[in-house]
């Protein structure tokens, strides 16, 4: 048969099939069924070749039994044993493949068409609301929020904002005397407005 149309068919088959055909593990799979056989190396060469032809749609699967018969110049018994041993062994486990492959990007398609929809409805809830839901990621930074995540570093509060005047730290006092360490209780710094003053209005 023509490479070129092999290669067309061949892109027009699943990624499990067309791995199955390129495979070294189908071609000895069905090499050992072959020798289980007795068949001879060109009549296993020609049974890899019908198998693969037929697994990617080129030849129809109803007439194999007959090509390797045919082919393979065996009779129609023997054939018949062969093709069910390649379909238990071989093609068995590449349908396998192709059907969990078919259910997961089947529930991969489910899943974006719920996500979708649940969009849609908050699309919908908002537009009818007229408002916007914020979304993980999806909101806008703030000034100060970039300059954190630029620089690594938060912005200090502004005294002026704050409702009372800010305090400088305490010094305590510390002194000598005699060789001794003495201790002097810090100086109390008057904080915030001054109680016995009259408000002014």
């Amino acid at each position: 048969m023509d490479i070129e149309i092999i290669e067309q068919q061949l892109k027009k088959v699943p990624p499990e099939i067309k791995n199955a055909f390129f495979s070294v593990n189908t071609a000895l799979q069905i090499q050992k069924i072959g020798e289980r056989y007795g068949l001879l190396l060109d009549q296993i060469d020609d049974l890899v070749q019908e198998t693969g032809l037929t697994m990617i749609g080129l030849k129809p699967a109803t007439e194999f039994v007959n090509r390797i018969s045919k082919e393979l110049r065996i009779d129609g018994k023997t054939a018949r044993k062969i093709a069910d041993s390649i379909n238990d062994e071989v093609l068995a486990s590449i349908r396998k493949q192709a059907r969990e492959t078919s259910e997961k990007n089947q529930i991969q398609e489910e899943s974006q068409a719920k996500d979708l929809k649940e969009k849609s409805n908050i699309a919908d809830l908002e537009r009818a609301g007229d408002f916007t839901i914020e979304k993980e990621g999806d909101e806008e930074k703030s000034d100060s929020a970039i300059k954190r995540d630029n620089y690594g570093y938060t912005e200090p509060l502004v005294d002026h904002l704050l409702s009372t005047p800010v305090a400088e730290p305490q010094q305590k006092i510390v002194r000598y005397e005699d060789g001794k360490l003495i201790t002097m209780p810090p100086i109390q710094v008057k904080t915030g407005p001054d109680p016995y003053k009259e408000p002014i209005e």
